[in-house]
């Protein structure tokens, strides 16, 4: 997310994908979901993309 000069809210693609991920993972903790929907080949990508411990 970032603002525009407008003071309008300007949201980028990789915002909106770790946004609604976030959403889905803290109402289901499954971070192997999560894993799948983000096409991550590792599950350590993943856990690094939202800094969470497993």
């Amino acid at each position: 997310m970032t603002w525009s000069r407008s003071g309008s809210v300007r949201w980028s693609a990789d915002s909106l994908r770790r946004t609604k991920t976030s959403m889905i993972y803290r109402a289901t903790g499954n971070i192997g979901a999560i894993q799948i929907l983000l096409g991550h080949s590792k599950i350590e990508n993943t856990v690094r993309y939202f800094g969470v411990d497993v």
